[in-house]
């Protein structure tokens, strides 16, 4: 038991080491739970950023595939890509649709 008498003001500490006052004790938890409620928000924050992320790629996807290649070119298409998709739209739409563009 940690409590010598609840009643004191001191408290062993949890190594049953040196005497500590309750406040230093006290101080102690509290900047650990602190620490570790930080670190919940932050993954919850990071998770939170990675699924928009996700949402808002597989949003693109599905936006640059609904138009058979005639989206203005995303910067981070290639140049053989982007000739590929001008080609594709200078044939037609029902040629594109064929190809699966």
């Amino acid at each position: 038991n940690n409590y010598e008498n609840e009643g004191s003001a001191r408290v062993k500490n949890e190594e049953g080491g040196p005497r500590q006052s309750f406040a230093a004790w006290e101080e102690k938890d509290r900047t650990h739970r602190e620490r570790e409620l930080e670190r919940r928000r932050r993954e919850a924050q990071e998770r939170r950023l990675r699924r928009a992320d996700e949402a808002r790629r597989a949003a693109a996807e599905e936006e640059r595939r609904s138009q058979f290649g005639r989206c203005p070119p995303s910067p981070r298409r290639s140049a053989r890509e982007q000739a590929q998709a001008l080609q594709v739209q200078a044939q037609g739409p029902t040629k594109a649709r064929t190809q699966g563009r």
